[in-house]
């Protein structure tokens, strides 16, 4: 489904990522490690059109998609979650989760401003879309609450659900478990294994707390300083000298 070859990325002088490569293949969960500043972030900006690679190239279901316009990214079937919340604070929850819903729409912006029939069809079609994702993710009693009055959980879970009310393939994850206790982080872990399976999804996971990474992925690469140090089964990877030491220092486990 996605493949990238030999993405390399340059900021100026300095280089954030180096020769990455990576096949994945529909279903999969895979996992995206690494220190901070070893190059995650990035990785997810060039898939998602965000920067332009230095060099290589980005591939989805067949069609090289590098340098495309996020949105045109998005309607392909690619959508991320962000490492910190871009939420649409003073709007309710429904609201945030409707908007990325827009594109999908056939009714034009003459049918908008006007309410005609197909536009309040289509309307109606994805509120009822976005209630039944925000109730699968426990936020049915927040939907006209504004999403920055939340809790920093509650917050990231509002943003998973406006990515998959985006009907999409991949989803990419950034740090969803992100300031959230270890319940929290646990529970996550679980709605991730379910999302993926009852929507035929694929996942790239970018996650630093350790038990939710290695407790959903099936594969995980492991970046430092923008380079690949590491590929390999969760089991693998916790025994792999290389990421030890670039995680912990020599002589640590993980």
């Amino acid at each position: 489904m996605l493949k990238i070859d030999h993405l390399t990325h340059y900021f100026g002088g300095l280089k954030a990522v180096e020769d990455f490569s990576i096949d994945i293949q529909p279903r999969q969960m895979i996992g995206l490690i690494g220190p901070n500043g070893a190059g995650k972030t990035t990785i997810f900006n060039l898939i998602t059109g965000v920067y332009k690679p230095t060099q290589g190239h980005v591939y989805f279901d067949g069609e090289d998609l590098t340098g495309f316009k996020p949105w045109r990214i998005t309607q392909h079937g690619i959508v991320r979650t962000f490492q910190n919340i871009r939420l649409f604070s003073t709007m309710s929850v429904i609201e945030n989760i409707m908007v990325a819903h827009h594109f999908r729409m056939k009714a034009g912006l003459l049918a908008s401003i006007l309410r005609l029939p197909s536009f309040i069809k289509e309307e109606r079609e994805t509120r009822e879309m976005a209630a039944k994702l925000a109730d699968i993710f426990g936020l049915s009693d927040v939907l006209e609450t504004p999403a920055g009055s939340l809790p920093y959980g509650r917050q990231r879970r509002v943003e998973i659900v406006r990515a998959l009310v985006t009907e999409p393939k991949l989803l990419l994850l950034d740090e969803p478990a992100a300031g959230m206790n270890p319940k929290e982080a646990l529970e996550l872990l679980a709605l991730i294994k379910k999302i993926a399976e009852d929507f035929k999804l694929t996942i790239l996971l970018i996650e630093h707390q350790m038990p939710v990474v290695m407790g959903v992925a099936e594969r995980i690469h492991v970046l430092d300083f923008g380079r690949t140090i590491a590929v390999g089964t969760p089991k693998e990877i916790q025994n792999h000298p290389k990421v030890i030491e670039a995680y912990l220092g020599e002589g640590a486990k993980l």
